[in-house]
């Protein structure tokens, strides 16, 4: 067995630059295995799972309205680039917020829980309408880098 400081075969038979990739693939497996951890753990915690479909003029997201609560305990705000939705008693506040992907028409937006006049006990979701200010396709809802308060859990459909 020749020493891997002369360039020779080192222990085990593998040369020195095969045992280096090895060492550093092991490295980024460990860091990406970590990540996925955190991210896993933080989700857990701190998750919404929202629903949102468009159409080239509207974008709709339905968010899943917690046990007991009802339309009072619901603060919407819809603005030209930005929405945000606060559950009181859900943590955290805001409960939604993030930057859209592209600009709405206020006037035209709106929210709603539905179903209108669900029976006691059913489940129910806040339904948010925006009408867009440009008919064209979202790839996202919300906008890159522009991470919304609650880690989102975005599921799109297209009509």
């Amino acid at each position: 067995r020749m020493s891997a400081l002369d360039g020779s075969p080192a222990a085990g038979g593998l040369e020195p630059h095969i045992l280096f990739g090895l060492c550093g693939l092991s490295l980024a497996l460990l860091v990406l295995n970590v990540f996925l951890v955190t991210r896993l753990c933080r989700r857990g915690s701190s998750s919404v799972d929202i629903d949102w479909c468009q159409s080239l003029e509207a974008v709709e997201v339905s968010v899943p309205l917690p046990k007991g609560r009802v339309s009072h305990d619901v603060k919407c705000e819809i603005m030209p680039t930005r929405f945000s939705l606060t559950i009181r008693g859900e943590k955290p506040e805001p409960y939604l917020s993030g930057t859209l992907f592209r600009p709405i028409n206020v006037d035209e937006s709106h929210w709603q829980l539905w179903p209108v006049g669900a029976a006691e006990g059913e489940p129910r979701s806040i339904k948010v309408s925006m009408a867009k200010a440009k008919p064209s396709r979202w790839p996202t809802l919300f906008a890159a880098g522009a991470a919304s308060v609650v880690e989102t859990q975005e599921k799109k459909k297209d009509r």
